[in-house]
């Protein structure tokens, strides 16, 4: 709690290549049921921050149903103008086994 939505954040000297400034970054390991409210918890209070995200990126370590982050990222966009990208378990796992990001992190080690 009090961490205005944003569980890390990267430093305004950080590119983020073509993304436009500020966004703010949010995890959970909540179970599926509650992980809808935290979703929107965390958006509510990125979009009260002094110097308001124009996104929030949102890690979970649980399956979100795909209609369920739709919702999710219409409400951000709806009720604050705000992006909203949602990474649940399925993408990580999906990232943590792809070929070609293991083969990069092989050249900068």
């Amino acid at each position: 709690g009090g961490d205005g939505g944003a569980d890390f954040e990267l430093p305004r000297s950080a590119s983020l290549g073509d993304l436009p400034d500020p966004w703010v970054f949010a995890c959970s390991i909540q179970r599926p049921e509650s992980v809808g409210e935290k979703i929107k918890n965390d958006v509510d209070s990125a979009a009260r921050r002094a110097d308001k995200p124009v996104g929030v990126v949102f890690f979970s370590s649980q399956d979100i149903p795909a209609g369920q982050r739709e919702r999710a990222r219409r409400y951000a966009r709806d009720t604050h103008d705000v992006a909203l990208d949602i990474y649940d378990r399925r993408a990580l796992i999906g990232w943590l086994c792809d070929k070609d990001l293991h083969e990069f992190g092989a050249t900068i080690s």
